[in-house]
């Protein structure tokens, strides 16, 4: 449709702060399984839809509001060498430090993803259209890599933001690997 442009620069405009493995998966109706990293999530929900495809190697999943004004995806990347998830929190703050422009009220408390112990970053910023933003990040450490399921909302579509997040959240869970299907 004729917003389809608007769907990418959305995209591409969120700073991510780093290059992320290679994501391969499938729907299940409104969940997303991938297949690269064993994991499940309900990213989709009326009002939300998928990003149009973009070039290259898919190396994330995310769902963006119809209105442009929030996106929620998964990004995993491969741990440093035994990273604990502590360690791993701290490097992804420096990250977002580092990358993101005027970051302000970052704040970090204990979480859960997937049944595992998390750590929950949040923070404010200016990370869509130069609009105020809060960005969720819910911190994992599975298998050798640091999982990532995050939230960057404009603010004026907060609670929207919100809600869609903590349902995808409370509907992580990590997967045993399907072999030999």
């Amino acid at each position: 449709g004729p917003g389809d442009g608007a769907y990418r620069r959305l995209v591409d405009s969120i700073r991510w702060s780093k290059i992320f493995g290679r994501e391969r998966g499938h729907w299940d109706q409104t969940a997303y399984v991938s297949e690269a990293y064993n994991y499940r999530v309900e990213l989709l929900a009326p009002g939300w839809r998928l990003p149009e495809e973009r070039s290259g190697v898919a190396t994330s999943v995310e769902a963006i509001r119809e209105d442009r004004s929030a996106l929620v995806a998964v990004l995993v990347s491969p741990a440093a060498d035994n990273a604990t998830l502590l360690a791993a929190a701290d490097q992804y703050e420096k990250d977002i430090r580092i990358n993101m422009a005027r970051v302000t009220d970052l704040n970090r408390v204990a979480a859960k993803l997937g049944g595992r112990e998390a750590v929950l970053i949040t923070y404010s910023a200016r990370a869509i259209d130069d609009e105020p933003t809060e960005s969720q990040h819910v911190l994992t450490v599975n298998a050798g890599r640091l999982v990532v399921l995050t939230l960057v909302a404009k603010k004026t579509q907060l609670e929207a933001g919100r809600a869609h997040f903590a349902r995808a959240v409370a509907s992580f869970q990590f997967v045993a690997a399907e072999s030999g299907k």
